[in-house]
Formats: structure tokens, sequence, C-alpha cells
């Protein structure tokens, strides 16, 4: 397991302790219930984090343990951090441009949905973000980006908020506005932050 989500583990389970505790402190079965519902949100959000630390994302691992075994230092100093950042970020798009299905092995989950007017001024779109906040791998990268696309109504009326899927489609661009930032979080685990990645066609798949 990730160190940083054994900390933050750590850290919950003696409130979920104090809450079990309370609660047989409690007589009436309004504040058992209050309790129960309080504990159950608690194992549930241990829950989620365990299920963020999943083992997805075989390729742009893969992509990443080739840069970094030909540049060893480059999490060593912000130099090479800045340095790094921009050369993955290039190697990064022709990787997306050649390879449509670089990133569907990653369940992305479900973020949020705007409408928007189409580019030919013909009728609506929803602009739709997925998220990966943290892929890991035992050992390996924390990843985060962003997939940014559109979809019409009927489509995006079928997505379930928070729900993980999976997604394909054609390379459009990384945001001009966000830079692939990379660096040692407070626990020395190579963090990998990419930013948004828009794509066009998607084809978007219940991870459930």
């Amino acid at each position: 397991m990730n160190i940083t989500k054994f900390a933050t583990i750590l850290l919950i389970i003696p409130c979920l302790i104090s809450c079990y505790g309370n609660k047989s402190s409690k007589t009436t079965q309004s504040n058992n219930a209050d309790y129960d519902i309080r504990l159950n949100d608690s194992i549930a959000a241990v829950n989620a984090m365990l299920e963020e630390g999943n083992a997805d994302g075989e390729k742009i691992n893969a992509f990443l343990d080739a840069y970094i075994s030909r540049h060893p230092n480059c999490f060593n100093n912000d130099i090479q951090r800045k340095k790094a950042g921009k050369e993955l970020r290039s190697l990064l798009e022709k990787e997306l441009e050649n390879n449509p299905d670089f990133l569907s092995d990653i369940a992305v989950r479900f973020a949020s949905m705007d409408k928007v007017k189409s580019t030919d001024n013909k009728g609506y779109k929803y602009l739709i973000s997925f998220t990966c906040s943290s892929l890991q791998k035992t050992g390996k990268y924390n990843i985060s980006f962003r997939i940014i696309t559109a979809l019409d109504e009927e489509e995006a009326s079928n997505l379930i908020d928070n729900q993980k899927y999976y997604i394909q489609g054609k390379f459009i661009s990384l945001s001009e506005k966000e830079s692939i930032n990379i660096r040692l979080d407070v626990f020395d685990d190579k963090t990998i932050e990419i930013g948004s990645i828009f794509i066009k066609e998607p084809i978007v798949t219940p991870a459930n």
C-alpha cells in the first residue's frame, strides 16, 4: 500500500474507534442510528481511498519507466524536474497522437459536465471532465490528469456522478496553460501531474 494512503488511514482509524465507542454510550435509537451512519460513512471514505490506488495504467507506467530509466536524475532538483516536465510533455503528445487507446486501460472518474454551443453553432454539446486523481502502482508513481471531451445530450445523460469509466478517443492537445509537473511529495513518492488532456470522438465504457 502507498505510504500516503497508509498514513491517511491511520489518521482516520481513531475517528472510527471514537465514533463506534461513543455509539455504545448512547441509549436512544435515534442516536444509535446517527452514529451508525457516521461510522459507515467513515468506512466508505477509507474504502474509496483504497480503491483509488488501483493497478490500471500499464501503458503509461511503462512509458514513464522507459523515460526515467534513461533519466534517473530527473527528480533530483528543480532544474532536472522542469527539464523532465518539458521533455515528457513532448513525448506524451506524440504517444497520444499515435496511440488513441494509450489511456484506455485507466478507469477515470466522471467529475463534471457543462452545456456549451457546438462548434458549428447548430446545437449544443456537453463538455465532460473525467479525472484520475491518484493512479498508483505499488512502488511506482502517483499519476494525475484530467480528460476533457464533448458528448451529445443522449450520451451525456447516461453518465453517473462519480462513477468510473474507461475512455479512448482521438487526441487533440494537452492544455496550453498547464505543464507536466513532476516532483517528490512529502513521503518521497514520485508524483507526475499531467494536467488536462483534450480528446474528440470518445468511446466511453463503464468500468464496473
